[in-house]
């Protein structure tokens, strides 16, 4: 999985981010097998362009009798500038442990105000309450020089 969204990471005018979560769920089980799932993630990020911080995040997922999930997730990452980032993510899969989705930046600080409306695909893994991720996403050479300026 990760090895696909890193198939090309030579390409400079991408925007790579690894992070590393841990995840607290509170659930309610249905009677036809479903769940309802509320949960807070919070961890640390790096990227390509030599940036790091931490974020935190809050969401709703449904896990269906046939163990698919529909997940709605915002995110706050912070850089260690103080610079901050908002995130929408969405994921559809066939099941929780693993899976891609969409991470679309809605607002920002400093150079992350240049990621506004972005939409990258990223590839999660989940171990117990651990999750390990990598977020691919095209940009701009504009967006480009902006982060390049760490």
């Amino acid at each position: 999985l990760f090895l696909i969204l890193m198939a090309k990471a030579d390409d400079k005018k991408e925007y790579i981010v690894t992070g590393s979560d841990t995840t607290k769920t509170k659930s309610f089980n249905l009677e036809n097998k479903s769940k309802f799932s509320s949960f807070t993630v919070s961890g640390s990020w790096t990227d390509n362009f030599g940036n790091y911080g931490k974020n935190k995040c809050f969401g709703l997922f449904t896990t269906y009798k046939d163990k698919s999930i529909n997940l709605n997730m915002k995110c706050e990452s912070i850089d260690y500038k103080g610079n901050k980032s908002w995130s929408v993510i969405n994921r559809e899969s066939k099941e929780f442990d693993a899976g891609v989705g969409v991470n679309k930046y809605v607002d920002g600080t400093g150079p992350w105000k240049y990621l506004i409306g972005t939409e990258c695909k990223y590839g999660i893994k989940y171990f117990e309450e651990a999750n390990y991720s990598v977020e691919k996403c095209k940009i701009s050479e504009k967006t480009y020089n902006e982060l390049s300026k760490n």
